[in-house]
């Protein structure tokens, strides 16, 4: 920055370097003053014209050549600018830490407190550290760090003040404490710490927890026990009013933190009280909540066989949590989560073995609901194992028709549209024959039928309507019942609001085919399961009418369940 300051009494302007520069009145008659900012090279002359001039045109100019001697940039890191620093004696150990950039090699970084001689620093890079010794009888210091050459020049230097406090005069005083008083949602587990102003001494300090707390709890498993044994989790009741909470004290090096260890878990849902006293008298007091009684949900995985399948995930889309099943096939939610992550009661979605991430299982979905605050059972989730000599087919609707099951099973897809779960409108699905005592979803009673085709992978969402033709597999070794169920069945599918078999519409039996052919529309909502049932000769009316588009899906269920 240039400064200076121009006398006139009819002064017109003022220029550096034939640029205006803006005056403004000094205070004293006819004295102008004006800064302007100059832009310098470290090393190199930079030649400077001032010029003044009158209404009259009348001018004075002086030129000057000025350097900028040093780009030198200073930061005093520690200690900061202001800061109100604790001594307990006549002396302070004041540690400087400081950062200059642009500093040669060669160059000495050195820091003095007041009027005493400087010391010189430690220097790493652009980085120096040292010891001053501070007079901690008087309040007000000044802290000047200086950057010298190799012949003891001095390049450039930085002071900022701060000031000493007497420990001794302090009063104690706890500065933060961890949960902060008032927090809620405070996992039970928590420790207490407390942060204090100024290092104490142990044998002085007291802490007193006392917790209040009325309802249901999970009983803790013993120390080293696994958290899978889920099944030894239960609820328990306590009644707790201004309960001591044992404990012990731990102090961190520079006794200025101390933290109070829970011998025991605090309560769920409760209020934990927190006094302290330091050499008899107390200093602090506060309370805390603890977070409310969480949400678990725990399951079973297994195959068709009941033989449990262990590294499967399992994952609830509504709350984005992903959970494994362990070498039992057991799974878990909501073990070890922290309460901004604690479960909500309501209905979820389960998906076991999403997208198929493990090749050699089906997927699955299933519907639960879990309430608050409760070790939510969701029993066993059996998934199909895949049947390895079934490879894997590519259906696309365009093509109009997918055969599927070495030809047990024909897709007419030219007046529909599939969606599978990673957004792609074809791709490659499984499919295998099951029995219905392999099919994990419930029926809707009388269409129960024998057996299904299981498509994976699960969620290929249909739109529009999809011709079957089935083929009709021998039932005890014979195929002679083919002749005697009736000219018409029921076809089934799954629902995935009610995560069930229903019915979706009607089929004719070619008895000389040995094939089930779709009549009428069929309502398919995904893939997943496909098949027929028989129904008793009363309802094959109930069948043809469906047939002959007399009824709809709605009235075809309510007639045969009847």
């Amino acid at each position: 920055m240039l400064r200076g300051s121009v006398t006139e009494t009819h002064l017109a302007g003022v220029a550096v370097n034939d640029q205006p520069v803006t005056v403004t009145p000094h205070g004293t008659a006819d004295t102008w003053s004006f800064s302007v900012g100059l832009s310098l090279v470290s090393g190199e002359d930079t030649l400077i014209e001032l010029s003044a001039w009158d209404f009259a045109g009348h001018r004075t100019s002086t030129e000057f050549i000025m350097q900028l001697g040093t780009d030198l940039v200073i930061e005093i890191i520690s200690p900061a600018a202001g800061a109100k620093l604790v001594s307990e004696g006549d002396q302070l150990d004041l540690t400087v830490t400081a950062r200059v950039s642009g500093s040669a090699t060669d160059y000495v970084f050195k820091a003095g407190v007041d009027q005493a001689a400087p010391v010189t620093l430690n220097r790493s890079g652009d980085t120096g550290n040292g010891l001053v010794i501070v007079d901690a009888t008087q309040p007000g210091h000044t802290l000047t760090l200086f950057v010298e050459n190799s012949t003891g020049d001095t390049m450039a230097h930085r002071s900022q003040a701060f000031t000493v406090v007497n420990g001794s005069t302090i009063p104690l005083e706890i500065e933060k404490q961890e949960p902060a008083n008032g927090q809620a949602g405070v996992e039970p587990n928590e420790f207490i710490a407390f942060y204090f102003n100024k290092p104490i001494d142990p044998a002085l300090l007291q802490v007193q927890v006392r917790e209040t707390a009325h309802g249901l709890i999970y009983n803790t498993l013993e120390s080293g026990a696994d958290i899978t044994r889920l099944n030894d989790i239960k609820l328990i009741e306590v009644h707790r009013d201004q309960k001591d909470v044992p404990g012990g004290i731990s102090l961190l090096p520079g006794d200025t933190m101390a933290a109070f260890y829970p011998e025991r878990d605090f309560a769920y849902n409760g209020t934990v009280f927190v006094t302290v006293s330091y050499d008899g008298a107390e200093i602090y007091r506060s309370s805390f909540k603890i977070r409310p009684l969480p949400t678990f949900i725990q399951g079973f995985v297994a195959d068709q066989f009941m033989t449990p399948i262990p590294g499967i995930e399992v994952y609830i889309p509504e709350i984005n949590q992903t959970a494994i099943t362990d070498t039992e096939g057991n799974y878990g939610f909501g073990f070890g989560n922290s309460a901004q992550e604690s479960i909500p009661g309501g209905r979820y979605r389960v998906i076991v073995n999403p997208n198929l991430k493990n090749k050699s299982f089906g997927a699955l979905e299933r519907w639960i609901n879990a309430k608050q605050g409760r070790l939510n059972e969701v029993g066993i989730t059996a998934i199909p194992i895949l049947n390895p000599d079934e490879p894997f087919r590519y259906i696309d609707p365009d093509s109009g028709q997918a055969v599927l099951a070495r030809g047990d099973l024909v897709l007419g897809m030219s007046d529909a549209a599939l969606f599978f779960p990673d957004g792609r409108n074809a791709g490659s699905v499984h499919v295998q024959f099951m029995n219905i005592e392999h099919i994990s979803y419930p029926f809707v009673p009388p269409a129960v039928p024998h057996w299904l085709f299981a498509i994976q992978p699960a969620g290929v969402e249909v739109s529009g309507e999809i011709q079957l033709i089935i083929k009709m597999p021998p039932l005890y070794g014979s195929s002679d019942y083919i002749n005697r169920i009736g000219g018409h069945v029921v076809l089934v599918g799954f629902d995935p609001d009610s995560m069930s078999i229903v019915p979706i519409g009607v089929g004719a039996v070619n008895t000389a085919t040995h094939t089930v052919e779709s009549v009428g529309p069929v309502h398919m909502k995904r893939l997943d399961y496909i098949g027929y049932a028989v129904v008793g000769e009363n309802q094959l009316p109930d069948l043809e009418a469906y047939a002959r588009d007399e009824i709809g899906l709605s009235r075809l269920i309510l007639n045969i369940a009847q």
